[in-house]
């Protein structure tokens, strides 16, 4: 699936601003584990990084070190093995540079594989490492899964489409820039958030990411 198509797509799901920001609202009030990774941006602290993200060499250390790979996992509840988990963590010292996002997207096809009664059985690797790459760019980098492919009817997930997505997820904020303004003053948006004790200003992806949930 190219780019263009699934541009079309988001544009079909959020046709409007008000669709955007009840989407939004909507993923606030059913689907708390969102609300779960935005608020570790302010934890993580982007704001005192240069250009607002992690550099690569730092952020192997903090995917090894924290464990923060085992927490998405966990928080995901994606179902990688320990094995799948070390070899994740082995995976990613071998990335030359984060971002280079094809390259490194691709490390996550060999994360694991599992056998059940003699068939093999892979999870989606390219789900998780959308989640990871996220967090080393909320900028730039969406996430992708199986929510959003279903909401989107994207259907098969590979590293091809994650990449058209990204460019479709990226296209579409360009366009509406208007809509994160909107949000950024949304008293809607600020109430529901302030009574979970979640602060704003979440990125634009991150609030695209909540409002195709």
């Amino acid at each position: 699936m190219k780019q263009e198509e699934i541009y079309l797509k988001i544009e079909t799901r959020l046709p409007d601003y008000d669709i955007f920001e009840n989407a939004i609202m909507k993923s606030i009030h059913e689907n708390y584990f969102i609300l779960v990774y935005q608020s570790i941006y302010n934890q993580i602290g982007y704001d005192n990084f240069s250009n607002q993200k992690f550099n690569t060499e730092d952020f192997k250390s903090f995917l090894t070190k924290n464990n923060f790979v085992d927490f998405v996992n966990e928080m995901y509840r994606t179902r990688i093995s320990s094995k799948g988990m070390e070899n994740i963590r082995h995976l990613v010292q071998q990335v030359d540079s984060f971002d280079d996002y094809e390259k490194a997207l691709m490390i996550f096809e060999k994360s694991d594989r599992r056998n059940l009664n003699g068939t093999v059985i892979k999870p989606s690797p390219w789900s998780f490492g959308t989640k990871l790459l996220h967090f080393y760019n909320p900028q730039e980098n969406p996430i992708l899964d199986t929510i959003v492919r279903d909401n989107l009817k994207i259907g098969y997930m590979d590293a091809k489409v994650c990449m058209e997505f990204r460019k479709a997820a990226n296209c579409f904020i360009n366009k509406h820039d208007d809509y994160f303004d909107k949000i950024a003053k949304s008293e809607n948006i600020k109430k529901e958030l302030g009574e979970r004790y979640i602060p704003i200003p979440f990125s634009k992806m991150g609030l695209l990411d909540m409002a195709l949930y």
